[in-house]
Parts: structure tokens; sequence; C-alpha cells
């Protein structure tokens, strides 16, 4: 009896238990499902909080793209004002077109900066070399440390093995450095200065080549003074002229360096035709048959056998200049030596000087009549200037009237003559005293 009373006691008290343990579940149950709910709404609300700020970033991000292309666009609008760059539709898309006046002949594309390249060296004319690469390196603004750089790859043969061991004994030297050293290994000069060769130029060759030195030497000068003005080179290059194309240039007073250039090539043109003339006058047999005066006499020829060599050798032309300097410094004539008493030349010449001069066609017709009367038979002698043809008489003359009958009057210079022309008397019945 006891027994089953106990057990039923047990089992009420196990029954209250597990009723106790079903409602502490369920209280959790509920609480963990509150607890979510009340998570879930406060994340929504955040979510929804944080959607509100997004789009109130996104109109403020969308405005300020607005403000940003607008004001690029004022930008660029202003850089094709002042550029004249004009947009144009391509098949690559939109390009921008210089329409500067330069260009303004071309219809449309992109216009390439053309390829260059540095020219290889092996040695010839460091000078140009080293200005073609400073050309290269404006156009393409290659930094100083990078040009030694970039040239060594441009060395050929000598120059690439003398720039090896100069590298190993100098290390890395600057652009200048390099040129200076270049210029004195492989240059023309020797290491002369380029301001003492400008300044000991002067024209031994023909004109050409010594204006193509003049203008190297030119420009090298420049880099190192760039205060120098036209006038200078102009002075400068007509001063190393030849003897012959001094006088006439400076005559000329040209204005600038090309004028004077261009003067000198003319009187360079010219003295080539007269030497070419002269020497096909003394070429062969020459037949005279002129007097001093240069006109044509009918008398016999006399015919001279000219030797192209001995010519030279007989005749030296020497100029007023030069025969007053004899004359002042007390030197021989004809030779150029010092002149003393029994003085004997050592290479027997004969010096003349040429003297240009104009004659009337009235006077030479006088004279035409009086040499007819005196010159009968072979000329036995001529003057020197009538041999050379280029002494010209200088004779003064007067206008003068007989029995209303203009005529020339030539002016009595010692003669004890007194002609007149023979045509003329007779027109004029002017009896001659016998």
């Amino acid at each position: 009896m006891a027994n089953s009373t106990r057990a039923r006691t047990a089992e009420e008290q196990w029954r209250d238990v597990e009723l106790r343990i079903q409602e502490v579940s369920n209280s959790c149950n509920k609480k963990i499902v509150e607890s979510i709910t009340s998570m879930e709404t406060r994340l929504m609300d955040k979510m929804d909080q944080l959607i509100l700020a997004v789009s109130g970033c996104d109109a403020k991000i969308e405005a300020y793209n607005a403000s940003m292309e607008e004001r690029i666009k004022a930008k660029i609008a202003g850089v094709v004002k002042s550029s004249n760059l004009e947009k144009i539709m391509s098949r690559d898309g939109e390009i921008w077109m210089d329409r500067s006046p330069i260009l303004q002949n071309l219809s449309s594309g992109w216009i390439h900066q053309p390829r260059l390249e540095i020219p290889n060296f092996s040695g010839e004319d460091p000078r140009s070399w080293i200005r073609k690469c400073d050309k290269f390196f404006l156009l393409y603004q290659v930094s100083d440390s990078l040009k030694v750089e970039l040239v060594e790859m441009y060395l050929d043969g000598k120059v690439d093995v003398w720039y090896q061991s100069y590298k190993l004994l100098n290390g890395m030297v600057s652009w200048n450095e390099f040129c200076e050293s270049l210029i004195k290994r492989f240059g023309r000069s020797g290491g002369l200065d380029v301001q003492e060769e400008f300044n000991k130029l002067y024209q031994s060759r023909s004109l050409m080549e010594y204006v193509e030195r003049f203008e190297e030497l030119k420009s090298l000068v420049l880099c190192k003074n760039v205060n120098l003005g036209e006038r200078y080179f102009m002075s400068s290059f007509i001063s190393g002229l030849r003897s012959e194309l001094k006088p006439m240039v400076r005559m000329m007073k040209p204005t600038s360096l090309m004028d004077a250039i261009e003067v000198a090539q003319f009187q360079e043109q010219t003295i080539e035709i007269l030497v070419k003339k002269h020497e096909g006058k003394k070429s062969g047999q020459s037949t005279w048959g002129k007097t001093h005066t240069g006109v044509e006499k009918n008398i016999d020829a006399v015919r001279v056998d000219v030797k192209r060599g001995s010519a030279n050798n007989l005749f030296k032309k020497i100029s007023p200049e030069e025969f007053q300097y004899r004359k002042n410094n007390h030197l021989c004539y004809k030779c150029g030596d010092n002149y003393a008493q029994g003085h004997v030349c050592k290479n027997e010449q004969y010096t003349f000087m040429l003297i240009d001069d104009t004659v009337d066609k009235e006077i030479v017709q006088f004279l035409d009549e009086e040499e007819d009367e005196e010159l009968n038979g072979a000329i036995t002698e001529l003057s020197l200037n009538a041999l050379s043809e280029s002494m010209v008489r200088k004779t003064i003359t007067l206008d003068g009237y007989i029995k209303d009958r203009q005529i020339k009057i030539l002016v009595d210079t010692g003669s004890s003559l007194t002609v007149i022309n023979s045509v003329l008397a007779k027109e004029l019945d002017v009896k001659g005293v016998p």
C-alpha cells in the first residue's frame, strides 16, 4: 500500500517537472522569436536609412559630375578658341585638328610628327653631326642627362672605339664636354679655337668653298656669342675675300651678308669671263691690226706668235697701289727686290699698269687720218699697252666752231704740229701752210 502511494507521488512529481520544463522552453522560444523579430525590424530600419543615404549620395555625385562636365566643356571651348582647333568626325571617332594659318590648306586628317633619326657618325665633319643632334634633341625634347647615352648607339668604327676608352677614363660627362672632346679628336682644326679659326679664315680657292666654310664657322661662333650682329659677319666676310673681289664688293656697299655674297658671286663670274676671253686671244696666233686706241686700222696686219707660258713670264701686271708701295719703300719697280746702285733684276720682266678710259669717235677718226699718213710699211715696234689692248688714250677735248661748223679740238700737249681732218678741211675750204 505504501509502495503504490510512493509511486504515484513520484509520477506526479515527474509530470510537474515536465510541465515546468515545457513552460520554460516555451518561454525561451517566445523570447527568442521576439528578439529575432525585433532585430529584423531594426535591421530593416537601418537598411532603409542606408538606402536613403546612398540615394542622396547618388544625387550629389550626379550633380557634381554635371557641374564638372560643364567646367570641362568651358575649358575646352576656351582652348579651342585660342588655339584654332576644330573637332572633326572620322572613322576613329572625334579628333581635334589645328586650323592655324600654317595648316589651313589641309582639308582633314591628323597631322603626325615625322619620324626622325640621328645620323650615324664615323669621324667626318663632327660639327655638322653635332648640329643635327642638337636639332633632334630640340624637336624631341631630350633631357641633357640622356643625350650622351642616346648618341652612343650611333657611333661607328673608330669613333665607337675612341668613345669606349674615353668613357672608361672620364666616366659620364655632360653633352657639352662630349662635344668639345669629339671636335678636338675628329675636327679638322686640330684643336684650334673656333673664334680664332673664324678670324683667320680667308678665300684660298673658289668663292663657294669660302662661303660654305664661312657659314659653318659662323654658326659655331654664334653659339658662343649670340650678340654678334650682321655687320660684324659682313665685314669679316669681305675682309677674307681675294684682292680682285674685295674692292668691287666694298664699292657696292652691301647692307647684309647675303648681299655681299651675291655681289662677290657676280664679280667672280665677271673675272672668269674676262680670263677666258684673254686666254682665247693669247692662244694660237694673234693678228694685230689695231693701234693702242683699240680701233682697227687699214694697215698691213702684223702676226705675232704668242706662247701661253712665255707671256706670263715676260709681262707682269701690278696695281697702282703696289707700284706706289715699291716707290715708297725703295724697291725695284720690275722685280720688287731692294733697289740700290748697280741693281740687276734676277728675272727680266716687263712691269705695266692697266688703266681704262673712253675715247670719242671724232678723236679716233682724227688720229686715224694722221697715222695713215705716217704708217707706211710694216710696223717695226709696238708698245706694251698696244699688245695688252688694255691702255686707252686719255685726251682732253673741247667743242669749237669754224664757219658755223661744230668741231672737236684737241688741247695742245706740247706737239709742234697743228693738224686738221683732211675731209673737214676740204669741206671748209681751208688751205694748209706748206
